[in-house]
């Protein structure tokens, strides 16, 4: 081989084409490091990007036309979280509340009582609302309107413009089930409202009633009070809220 200069060819940096790049031949091994989460995507301008990796519960969101994507909070409308819940063991007092609630930070709060019992007809399971940090509960100057439908046909309506409370019902049921909405809208001088179905049954049939009220406090609610009237001998208490 003397005489001979053998020389192996170069390949310059930028002759490799995408046609010269076999399908799959790419492995993840020879891609650029990146951030644990981020997902690759294109700009406007169709160059490859980054996204940025979310929050946990964040989905992955279209910011339409020209914009990459980006993670954000979840939407498909409102969601209830529970805030607190109260077993009505027996014994449980006559009266049982729920504080340090900022109501205007909700759309509306929800109040679910389940299968609530008491040694004795009712004849009046009531809501009033607190207002401040230690609260205070307000005892005038409520407004509420019941109708109530009675298993045989009967109705009765019952209304005050100026009273101590909240009927969530007035009808002489043991047995009861309810589920009532309250809201504060997120300004000031905003009053709090309440409306809400529930049903009763006792020995001599069930019944059925609707509820609205109000209290003319512009002030923040921060407590709701349910009194029950009587001694409660079994059944749940569910307080839930969609945050805004």
């Amino acid at each position: 081989m003397s005489g001979y200069l053998v020389q192996g060819g170069v390949t310059p940096d930028d002759s490799v084409s995408t046609a010269k790049i076999q399908d799959d031949a790419v492995t993840l091994a020879k891609l650029a490091a990146g951030t644990d989460g981020n997902i690759i995507s294109y700009d406007a301008s169709g160059n490859p990007v980054a996204i940025a990796t979310g929050s946990d519960g964040q989905v992955l969101t279209s910011a339409g036309a020209g914009q990459p994507p980006a993670f954000e909070a979840a939407g498909g409308g409102a969601v209830y979280t529970e805030i607190a819940r109260t077993d009505l063991e027996p014994g449980t007092p006559t009266e049982w509340a729920y504080e340090g609630l900022a109501l205007r930070d909700y759309y509306e709060l929800r109040l679910t009582l389940v299968g609530v019992t008491a040694s004795s007809a009712f004849g009046g399971m009531n809501i009033i609302f607190g207002t401040g940090g230690t609260p205070t509960y307000l005892t005038s100057n409520y407004q509420r309107a019941n109708v109530y439908f009675n298993h045989d046909g009967a109705t009765t309506e019952n209304r005050s413009s100026s009273t101590t409370k909240i009927y969530i019902t007035y009808m002489s049921k043991n047995k009861l089930g309810a589920v009532i909405h309250i809201a504060q809208a997120a300004t000031h001088d905003t009053i709090p409202t309440l409306w809400g179905v529930c049903g009763g049954f006792s020995n001599s049939g069930a019944g059925y009633e609707a509820v609205a009220g109000s209290n003319s406090t512009t002030d923040e609610v921060t407590a709701i009070k349910i009194v029950g009237g009587q001694t409660i001998t079994g059944g749940l208490s569910i307080l839930e809220g969609i945050l805004i």
